[in-house]
This record gives structure tokens, C-alpha cells and sequence, in this order.
């Protein structure tokens, strides 16, 4: 029985009660609720088990990409962030228990367990562990084929049953958080993307087995062997019998045959090449990472490989996390995280769950753009570009230089600070701020006289002119003069 058909025959479409208005207070607004003349808690209608076992176990295209899915969804921690203070919330007790949700598991473990189980079921049940006083201790994954949810008229939902060793036992509305995928037809339980890919995954493990008998059979498809002689029944078995025990299996495949005389062998279906393998291998990837939400090339899938570059990996992987992730994320946090804030007394404090994204490479801008993008801004402060560059924000009060603010010394090969031109910045930079006004107040001032120019290089003394490149008549005419 492949799949498709385990699932249909637990995945029960038909509702056993239509959905009716109950004259309630819950029907008085107008909400349709399912009936629940049935008190008995509702089961998950598809085979959790079986699921795992032909999908997740046993097709490595679901497996890479339930993989990929997990391994992205662990790498951002639970984090409580102060709105108000525009910061992250350290050391609350949400996140000290999320740090450490039991014993035996860490957070990256619950994580992962909870979009494993969302992806192969649609749902994930959470159960909160308490003490004496009523308060959270622990946090503990639970097999959604084991969990009963009760249907209610009023409350809507009364409680959940969980199965161990074949006995149920009741667990309280307020101690299980129940995230799902939304179904439409189902008001308590949501739906895998796997139902949805169903076939495709049948289609998937055929076409692998398939393939499998052909290259054990040294890919030669069926065929008949014609003789000219008419064969009896008993003629006819011990010749398929002789072939059977010397030409099928892995180990025969490949002998050489010898036909009699008036034998020749007809194939009777299409080559390999005929069944273009690689052509319907390629459909039924891109189908099942559509259905998961997986771009194929990330998971190195064929059909993603052909048209691979650094560039398009790089940029499937950012597609990945930005439009199957990240919303992920936001439902995890509001429904983990925001059950917690409850129990803990801090939902209103203007605290809000939110994943920790500030480490995820594949979010992060390059080390070499930043920096040279960094390097390009001229309306950030040091301050603000050590501070994008995750650097503290000023070492010691250091003052910083940049490249334009010093000038090699040619005789000691140190780097010395322009200080002219560092002035003459910081003057322009008054001067804009003031309106002007500095560059009018220093107008004329400067610390060397002005340059002469050629015919003001002769210098009047008494009336006379004296040439001052002729420095011997200078000095002794100036002598003379001032006796």
C-alpha cells in the first residue's frame, strides 16, 4: 500500500456533523462551530506513524528538505524583545526556560521536533510541565497521534487527552499549546503539506525502485524471446525456468546468451531514453520541494542543480528563509512564546516573542560589502560605522583618522596626521554650521605672510631697490645704509 493510500484511508474528509449555528453564546455572534454532540476527543486523522515511515524514512528528497527546514528553523533562539525600549529583554524567565526547556532536550531539540512534527502531520502539541505553585518548569514535545483534543460548544475547546501505554489521561486547555498549519475543513486539527504531495512522493519512491530493477537487469527492459518452433506448456517452462536461473538477478545481470537456432529476442517496451527518467524525476522534485517549501537547489536536487550557480544558491537560500522561515518563525513565537508571556504574567508589559535573527548568515549582508559599503558612507559617524561593523562604539576614547587624514613620512615611513588639512575641515565644517560667519572672521588671517610675486621680490630700503637674489650687494649695501 503506497502512501497516497494510507493517508486517504485515515485522512477521513467527510465531517461526521455538518457545521451548525449552536444557540450558545458562542453561536450568538454567528460562528459556525462544528457539532459536538460527541463528546469524545478528536483524534488526528492522519497516520502519524505511517507518514514517517514512507515519507520521512523513506524518500531522501522529503527527508533533505524536512532536514533543511529544521536546521534553518534551530538556528534563531527565542528571544523576548522590549518594544518600549527598543531592546532585547535579558534574563526573563521565558527565556531562561527556553534556554533549557527539560532535562534532556535544549531549545534547538524542541524546535526541531515541533517543525518535524508540523511537517509531517500539520500540527505540534506543546506540554507545560508545572509545579506545586502552579508555576512553568518544564517544556515537552508530545506525539500528535497520541493527543485527543475535546471539543466544546462554548469553550470551544474543554481539554486534550494524551495516550500512554493505551491509557488516556486528561491534560488541562492552559497545558498544551497546540501550533498547526490551518485546514479549512477541520476546525481543530491542521493539515501536513505532505497530504498535499501525496502522490508525488508515491510517484517519487516507484520511479526510484523502477529505475533500481532496470540497473540490476543492466538496464535492458522487458521483451520476449520468438522461436520458430511451436513450444508445449512443459517446452515453455523449462525454458523460462533455465532463463529466470541464469540471467535475473543483480548477480547474472550482464552473462553473455546463447540462443538456438530460429530464436530471437523482441523488446516489447521503451528504452530508457524512451521513458525520459530524468525528465519526470525532475517533475515530481520540483512538486514535492513546491509542496514543502523548499527551493530544489538548496536541497541539491536535479532539477535545482541544472541551473545552478554561487549566485542562485546563495539567493534560493535567502529566498528560503525570508518567505518559508521567517513566517515560521512568527507563528512559533506568538504561539510558544505568547502562551508563555502569559503564564509568566508579562503579556502586558510591552513584551513581544520574536526569534533572534542577528546570526543567520544566510540574512546577513556579506563581511566584504558591509564593510566596503561601510567605507563608502559619508553621512555615518566612526561611531556609527564601528558599531555596524559589531565593533564597541569608541576604544578607550581613541580618536579615529581616516585614510584622507594622514600622510606618510618619507624618511620614517610613519603615518603622520594631515593636521593642516584636518583644521581646514573642521573649519568648513563650523563654517556651514555658523552660516558663514567663520570663514568671514578668518578672512586675511593666516599664518604665513602671502607669496611676493616677482617684481615685488625687491625689497626698498631708503629709497633704493636691491635685488634680493643677488644676497652678497644686500647685505652690504644694507650695512651701509643703516650705518
Amino acid at each position: 500500500m503506497g502512501l497516497l493510500e494510507k493517508v486517504n484511508k485515515r485522512f477521513n474528509r467527510k465531517k461526521e456533523a455538518k457545521a451548525t449555528r449552536l444557540q450558545n453564546p458562542g453561536g450568538s455572534l454567528g460562528i459556525p462551530l462544528a457539532s459536538t454532540r460527541n463528546s469524545q476527543a478528536k483524534r488526528l486523522q492522519v497516520d502519524f506513524l505511517s507518514i514517517t515511515k514512507w515519507a520521512y524514512r523513506g524518500n531522501e528528497l522529503v527527508h533533505a528538505c524536512m532536514d533543511e527546514r529544521s536546521r534553518a528553523l534551530k538556528e534563531a533562539p527565542l528571544k523576548i524583545f522590549d518594544e518600549k525600549a527598543d531592546e532585547w529583554d535579558e534574563d526573563n524567565p521565558v527565556e531562561l526556560l527556553m534556554r533549557k526547556p527539560n532535562p534532556f532536550r535544549t531549545q534547538a531539540d524542541l524546535l526541531e521536533t515541533i517543525e518535524q512534527h508540523l511537517s509531517l502531520t500539520g500540527n505540534a502539541f506543546v506540554r507545560k510541565i508545572r509545579n506545586q505553585a502552579g508555576v512553568v518548569q518544564e517544556l515537552w514535545p508530545m506525539q500528535p497521534h497520541l493527543v485527543g483534543v475535546i471539543p466544546d460548544a462554548e469553550l470551544y475547546i474543554r481539554g486534550y487527552t494524551y495516550k500512554v501505554d493505551g491509557t488516556e489521561y486528561p491534560v488541562p486547555v492552559e497545558d498544551v499549546i497546540h501550533i498547526l498549519y490551518i485546514d479549512p475543513a477541520d476546525d481543530y486539527y491542521g493539515i501536513a503539506p505532505l497530504v498535499a504531495a501525496a502522490k508525488r512522493i508515491d510517484a517519487d519512491s516507484e520511479l526510484g525502485k523502477f529505475t533500481k530493477q532496470l540497473l540490476l537487469n543492466m538496464a535492458v527492459t522487458s521483451g520476449c524471446f520468438v522461436t520458430e518452433k511451436k513450444l508445449n506448456p512443459e517446452e515453455r517452462a523449462i525454458m523460462e525456468d533455465k532463463m529466470a536461473s541464469r540471467y535475473v538477478g543483480a548477480v547474472r545481470a550482464g552473462l553473455p546468451m546463447v540462443l538456438s537456432h530460429g530464436m530471437k529476442w523482441e523488446q516489447t517496451s521503451m528504452t530508457m531514453k524512451d521513458l525520459e527518467i530524468g525528465n519526470i524525476a525532475s517533475i515530481l522534485e520540483s512538486r514535492i520541494c513546491l509542496a514543502l517549501h523548499v527551493p530544489a537547489i538548496v536541497v541539491g536536487a536535479k532539477v535545482g542543480l541544472d541551473r545552478s550557480t554561487f549566485t542562485n544558491v546563495r539567493e534560493a537560500r535567502e529566498y528560503m528563509y525570508e518567505n518559508t522561515i521567517s513566517p515560521e518563525w512568527q507563528m512559533i513565537a506568538d504561539k510558544l512564546g505568547g502562551s508563555l508571556l502569559v503564564d509568566f504574567h508579562m503579556d502586558e508589559q510591552n513584551l513581544i516573542p520574536r526569534f533572534d535573527t542577528s546570526k543567520i548568515k544566510a540574512l546577513q549582508e556579506s563581511e566584504q560589502a558591509l564593510w566596503e559599503r561601510v567605507r563608502q558612507s559619508e553621512c555615518l559617524s566612526m561611531i556609527e560605522k564601528r558599531l555596524l561593523l559589531g565593533y564597541k562604539a569608541e576604544p578607550n576614547g581613541a580618536v579615529f583618522l581616516d585614510a584622507n587624514s594622514v600622510a606618510a613620512n618619507l624618511e620614517t615611513g610613519e603615518m603622520q596626521p594631515r593636521v593642516a588639512e584636518i583644521e581646514a575641515g573642521v573649519k568648513k565644517e563650523q563654517n556651514l554650521n555658523d552660516g558663514g560667519k567663520t570663514q568671514e572672521a578668518d578672512k586675511g588671517l593666516t599664518d604665513d605672510p602671502p607669496k611676493k610675486t616677482e617684481k615685488e621680490a625687491k625689497t626698498s630700503i631708503d629709497g633704493d631697490y636691491i635685488d634680493d637674489d643677488d644676497s652678497e650687494n644686500s647685505r652690504s649695501l644694507s650695512k651701509k645704509k643703516l650705518k
